[in-house]
């Protein structure tokens, strides 16, 4: 299965049912694929069902029956991140057995961020905040007690729009980032304080905390799967590199636009990510004069699928005029045209129209 599907294991064993025998293997599949859900950011908490019963009907061990049954009580509320104040009552009341009978699983912590998360959707936020300060100790993974308190800033940060945040939402971005100062956890940290940071128009600190939120070292095929610092690095990247872009610092620009690795749950974020790419090194190289540079990250852009695709052909078109190597561009349309299995992005296509490429 890790052949087929690459290393991701949250992928691997949702593929797993599919490859292999339901009734022969369901007590593995589920019960692994909830525990790595304890192990995973952000948590899947509707994963708990089937495996709960599994363990409640255990012929083991008691305390895997016991376990199996608080975990029944907590799958009853399957989505604490859009709850209601009896769904909140239910967390508070379950999560004690799960921390009794989880102990040496990821469960526990799962249980407490699911109760941070119940807190935060009914704007209870300093009681929540105070909750994980008091209960910091007794959290097995410093990450999840980390990302906690990033919940709660997230939930607060959706709601200012393009204002400056006040300071008691940087200070529980602080405390995030003290829990684990060099885990995962700290990318998304960083990334909040230089948004603040930038929106109060100090950008060289802005540029220090990015910086340093790139720096954090990736964790590896470890237990915890950090989906969420993914996203963040991806941020970092992007803000850094648009920070030079929009200061004309072309050099520095370039560097970061070529090391910026994007990540999206969604594809056609991830086209406008890699067309925003090339139409910004694109963008640098002109200014430096690199023409022939420039042509070729917006022959990328223009190739794509990205909503300025069009209007990019056209430049990409002019340029080679420009520069008297036209048939050249001419093959490269071709050939793209050629490899494409379905309709020919708008880009490619208007290209092709406009330079006698027969399309299919």
């Amino acid at each position: 299965v890790q052949g087929a599907y690459g290393v991701d294991r949250w992928n691997q064993w949702a593929k797993f049912l599919n490859e292999l025998c339901d009734g022969r293997w369901r007590r593995a599949f589920y019960l692994r694929r909830a525990w790595l859900s304890g192990h995973r950011q952000q948590p899947f908490f509707d994963v708990l069902d089937p495996a709960c019963e599994l363990l409640a009907a255990s012929r083991l061990d008691r305390r895997l029956q016991e376990l199996g049954r608080a975990l029944q009580k907590m799958a009853a509320y399957p989505d604490p991140l859009n709850s209601g104040p009896e769904q909140l009552k239910g967390w508070e009341a379950t999560v004690p057995a799960v921390v009794k009978w989880g102990a040496g699983t990821p469960f526990p912590d799962l249980a407490r961020y699911g109760l941070v998360a119940c807190m935060a959707e009914q704007v209870r936020l300093e009681e929540a905040a105070g909750w994980v300060r008091t209960h910091l100790s007794e959290f097995d993974n410093p990450l999840r007690a980390a990302y906690c308190m990033l919940y709660l800033v997230d939930w607060e940060w959706s709601r200012i729009g393009d204002n400056p945040p006040h300071e008691s939402l940087l200070r529980l971005a602080r405390e995030a980032l003290d829990i684990a100062p060099q885990g995962s956890s700290a990318v998304q940290a960083l990334v909040y304080l230089a948004d603040g940071s930038q929106r109060n128009g100090r950008d060289s600190e802005m540029v220090d905390l990015l910086q340093r939120a790139l720096a954090i070292p990736r964790s590896g095929f470890q237990e915890f799967q950090d989906e969420s610092a993914e996203f963040s690095r991806s941020r970092a990247g992007q803000m850094l590199a648009r920070h030079y872009q929009k200061a004309k610092n072309w050099p520095k620009a370039i560097d970061a636009w070529k090391a910026w690795e994007s990540h999206s749950w969604c594809v056609t974020c991830d086209w406008g990510m890699e067309e925003e790419k090339n139409l910004a090194l694109g963008t640098a190289y002109e200014a430096l004069g690199r023409v022939r540079d420039s042509a070729e990250f917006f022959w990328k852009a223009a190739a794509g699928r990205g909503s300025a695709a069009v209007e990019t052909a056209k430049k990409v078109k002019a340029i080679h005029e420009s520069l008297g190597n036209v048939p050249e561009l001419i093959e490269k349309v071709r050939s793209e045209v050629k490899e494409e299995s379905e309709d020919p992005p708008a880009g490619l296509k208007w290209l092709a129209e406009n330079l006698g490429v027969p399309l299919k």
